[in-house]
């Protein structure tokens, strides 16, 4: 990360974009449990969801001859695994309070009394039905899955066989012009054996574009990025918090625990606007 310092000013907390509903729980109060019912008061609890990129610098095998032979003037000097911050979203939810648990007592001969609970034991409703629940939840990146291509599995024997790492450069270069040669005489439409339909143009030009990606990283290096999510959960008090540290962020980790001095701190502030 290039800041070193986030801050998340919380006044109002936003969810995502998707919806799922959670279904509450009917409990009836019977002679069996005293026609009483037990249910616990909510707890502010602030659940985030940490969206984290991972991207894999891989240094390819020629790198040293990038420049000379593909006039490729930043090749990947060295491997390395870079974690980045993407997003951070937070979701206010309630979660039972076990010191504060109470008992709803009806009459004996009341009708049918009832109650709806969620399955932790927060009270939805009395005597009616509930509504649902909504809970808020992150759409996720999706990666593609790209097809790839062994580049060692493309080098020929001429090149298995050469003497030396400058002379194996220079023919896998020889390799990827000619298949760039290819692919601008299919395009001109000047190929010997021109593909005969659509669906096999596109077959064969996948294939080419395929093959010399893999064989020019051999000389610039391969770049992949990965996407994943972590979830951190804060109860807060009564009192105003400014710049609590939830958790810290390392560009060589990811997400770290609060504690960990290997991450940059991430700072929250949050003003309590009840009455």
């Amino acid at each position: 990360m290039n800041t070193k310092i986030k801050i998340i000013a919380v006044a109002l907390l936003l969810a995502g974009t998707s919806l799922k509903a959670q279904m509450p729980i009917r409990q009836n109060a019977l002679k069996s449990n005293n026609y009483g019912v037990v249910y616990s008061l909510p707890l502010t609890q602030l659940d985030f969801e940490l969206s984290i990129s991972k991207t894999t610098y891989k240094r390819g095998e020629y790198y040293q001859y990038a420049k000379q032979y593909l006039s490729i003037d930043n090749p990947i000097l060295e491997d390395k695994v870079v974690y980045n911050l993407e997003s951070v979203s937070v979701e206010n939810i309630g979660i039972p309070n076990k010191h504060n648990s109470y008992l709803i007592e009806f009459r004996q001969n009341s009708a049918e009394p009832f109650v709806y609970l969620t399955k932790d034991g927060l009270l939805c409703s009395i005597n009616t039905d509930a509504p649902i629940i909504e809970k808020a939840t992150t759409t996720k990146p999706q990666m593609e899955n790209e097809a790839t291509v062994n580049a060692q599995s493309l080098l020929t024997e001429e090149v298995l066989l050469a003497g030396s790492s400058a002379k194996q450069a220079e023919l896998i270069a020889k390799q990827i012009f000619a298949l760039r040669l290819s692919r601008s005489d299919i395009l001109t439409g000047e190929a010997a054996n021109m593909p005969p339909d659509g669906e096999a143009y596109k077959i064969v030009m996948n294939q080419i574009n395929m093959q010399e990606k893999a064989l020019v990283e051999l000389f610039s290096g391969s770049v992949k990025t990965e996407y994943s999510t972590s979830k951190v959960s804060l109860i807060p008090g009564l009192e105003n918090i400014d710049r609590e540290v939830p958790f810290r962020f390392s560009e060589k980790l990811g997400h770290v625990h609060a504690d960990d001095l290997a991450g940059e701190p991430v700072y929250l502030s949050l003003i309590n606007k009840t009455p």
